[in-house]
C-alpha cells in the first residue's frame, strides 16, 4: 500500500463513478471533489488559486481548507453538450472564461484558422501540427505536446497538420461560435 495512513481513501466511496466515452465531457464546478481512475482526459479550469489535494498524494493536504471549500451536495453529473461545426466539436461548457474545442484535422494535412480574443492553448492528442499565431510565430507540435498562443486583440491561431487537437481559448460569453 502506498499511503497506508491516509484516511482520504474513504472519500472514494462517496464519489459518483462516471465512465465517459470518447468525445463526452462533464463540467466539474468549483468545490466539486473529483479524481481520475483510468484513461486519458483533457481538463481545463478557470483562473483559481484554490486547487486542493484531498489525499493519496505526497503533496501538501490542508483538510480544514478542503472541507471549507468542498461542495458536498449530492447531484447527478453535469454532462456538457457538444456541437459539431465543420472540423471542430465545440463543448458547451458553462464556464465564463474560456471555450474548448476539439479539432479534427483528419489523416491528411489540413489548415484551420480560429479567431481568438485572448490567449489560447493548443494541445495535440494525435498526429502533429504547426501552430501559427497571427504574428507569424510557428511552433511544431506532436502528440502529447502543447503550446500557448499569446494574447493580442483580434488575434487568430492557425493549425496546419493532421490528427486531433484541443484548443482552449479565452472568450467573452455571447461571442460567435467559430
Amino acid at each position: 500500500m502506498r499511503y497506508p495512513a491516509d484516511s482520504g481513501v474513504l472519500v472514494a466511496m462517496l464519489l459518483n463513478r462516471i465512465s465517459l466515452k470518447p468525445g463526452e465531457a462533464i463540467y466539474v464546478g468549483p468545490g466539486d471533489l473529483h479524481a481520475y481512475l483510468c484513461g486519458a482526459g483533457v481538463e481545463i479550469m478557470g483562473s483559481s488559486d484554490n486547487v486542493l489535494r484531498a489525499g493519496l498524494t505526497s503533496k501538501f493536504i490542508d483538510p480544514d481548507e478542503l472541507l471549507s471549500l468542498t461542495d458536498i451536495k449530492p447531484r447527478p453529473p453535469r454532462f456538457v453538450g457538444a456541437e459539431r461545426i465543420s472540423l471542430m466539436t465545440h463543448y458547451e461548457c458553462p464556464a465564463q472564461e474560456f471555450r474548448l474545442d476539439a479539432v479534427d484535422l483528419g489523416p491528411e494535412e489540413t489548415t484551420l484558422t480560429l479567431p481568438c480574443d485572448g490567449p489560447a492553448v493548443v494541445l495535440i492528442v494525435d498526429g502533429s501540427a504547426e501552430v501559427v499565431s497571427s504574428r507569424g510565430v510557428i511552433v511544431h507540435l506532436h502528440r502529447g505536446r502543447a503550446a500557448m498562443v499569446e494574447a493580442c486583440a483580434g488575434d487568430a491561431v492557425t493549425l496546419r497538420g493532421h490528427g486531433t487537437a484541443f484548443v482552449a481559448r479565452a472568450w467573452a460569453r455571447g461571442a460567435p461560435h467559430t
